[in-house]
C-alpha cells in the first residue's frame, strides 16, 4: 500500500488559510483599545457586585486552588520493608498520618520492593552468567556457544 501524502505534507494544501476561523476574526475585531475597555468594564462591574463579572475575571486570572497535603514526618523503624510497612500502618491506625497519605506511602514502599527485587535478580543473573563462562572455559567450550 502506497501513501498518498509524504510525511509533513498537507492533505489539503488549498484548505482554509490560517486566521480565517471565527475565533481569529473575533480577536481581530477586538482591537487593543476595545479589549482594554471590555476588561475595564468587567472590573467596574465586578467591583459593583456583579458576581458573573467577578467570576469571569477571577477564573481567567487566578489559578484554581488545589488541596495539598502538609509533609508528615514519621519514624520508620526497622530495616526490612515489612518493618517499614508496619511502621506506616501503625502511624495510620494511630491517627498520625491521614489514610490517603499512608496509602501513598505504602504504594511507594511497594514500588521500592519491586525495584529491590529487580536489582537482586540482575545481580544474580550477572553471577550466573559469570559462572557459566568459567564452566565453559573449564570444559573447553567457546564463550559464544549456548549452554
Amino acid at each position: 500500500m502506497t501513501k498518498q501524502w509524504k510525511p509533513g505534507q498537507s492533505g489539503n494544501p488549498k484548505g482554509r488559510p490560517a486566521g480565517a476561523g471565527k475565533v481569529a476574526k473575533l480577536r481581530a475585531a477586538l482591537g487593543g483599545n476595545d479589549l482594554e475597555e471590555i476588561i475595564a468594564s468587567l472590573v467596574i462591574a465586578a467591583k459593583a457586585g456583579d458576581i458573573a463579572a467577578a467570576r469571569l475575571l477571577l477564573d481567567r486570572t487566578i489559578p484554581p486552588l488545589r488541596a495539598t497535603d502538609a509533609p508528615i514526618k514519621i519514624d520508620v523503624a526497622g530495616t526490612s520493608l515489612t518493618d517499614q510497612a508496619r511502621s506506616i500502618l501503625d502511624a495510620i491506625t494511630g491517627g498520625n498520618v491521614p489514610v490517603a497519605q499512608g496509602a501513598a506511602m505504602m504504594a511507594a514502599l511497594s514500588h521500592l520492593g519491586r525495584i529491590i527485587e529487580i536489582d537482586e535478580m540482575e545481580r544474580r543473573l550477572r553471577v550466573l552468567e559469570g559462572n557459566s563462562i568459567h564452566v565453559r572455559a573449564n570444559l573447553g567450550g567457546d564463550d559464544d556457544d549456548e549452554l
